[in-house]
């Protein structure tokens, strides 16, 4: 079993409802061990992309390919739902300067593929996990759409840092993070009724992978 596959079996369990336990518990322990254990392979940590570098033309634009894109592939997956982001997304994202951004950060990446994954029934999660694929090592995640419910903060992304420091995150439309997701936990809390969020995947690699 390759290492990623099986560290990714124990994060699984190791949030059983979505939500990151309470310290002190078994399964808050192994989850911490991991992440304690990623890093140390980290070359960065979660950042926020500079606002403005994503224009809000782009963002609609995008919305309305992720709308096209939900209708026509749109389907479950591990606990949310996704639909393949087409190369014009990839096209219009190139199209910014956030690409040259994330080259500041980690020289010579290109961007491999896109997914949109989106949550829009109460309880739809994302397990804690690390991206397990050898073509990216790197996690572009842009919010395209964020409705924010009635009561209540709602949910948020995670991140799984070591040395016990859990940050979250709550992308509003338009905001987006870098980070190495390969080698940093990370999972979406349960959302709750009248939340809903769209949000644009994009893997992120290193030149000639």
């Amino acid at each position: 079993m390759r290492e990623l596959e099986a560290w990714n079996q124990m994060l699984a369990l190791a949030t059983p409802t979505g939500k990151p336990v309470a310290k002190g518990s078994p399964q808050r322990t192994v989850a911490e061990m991991i992440a304690d254990i990623m890093a140390d392979r980290r070359t960065i940590p979660p950042t926020l992309v500079p606002a403005g570098i994503i224009d809000p033309g782009t963002i609609e634009i995008l919305s309305e390919i992720a709308s096209a894109a939900i209708s026509e592939n749109g389907r479950p997956c591990a606990g949310h739902k996704v639909a393949d982001a087409p190369n014009e997304a990839i096209l219009r994202l190139e199209q910014t300067g956030v690409m040259d951004w994330c080259r500041q950060m980690v020289p010579a990446v290109e961007i491999s593929g896109a997914t949109f994954i989106y949550y829009d029934e109460a309880e739809e999660d994302s397990k804690l996990h690390v991206d397990e694929n050898e073509k990216w090592v790197y996690n572009l995640l842009v919010c395209l759409h964020y409705r924010k419910p009635e009561t209540g903060s709602g949910s948020a992304t995670y991140f799984m840092l070591g040395n016990g420091i859990t940050k979250a995150y709550r992308l509003n439309g338009g905001q987006a993070i870098f980070f190495h997701s390969e080698s940093t936990p990370h999972g979406r809390t349960p959302i709750v009724a009248d939340e809903q969020v769209l949000l644009l995947a994009v893997a992120v690699g290193k030149s000639g992978n």
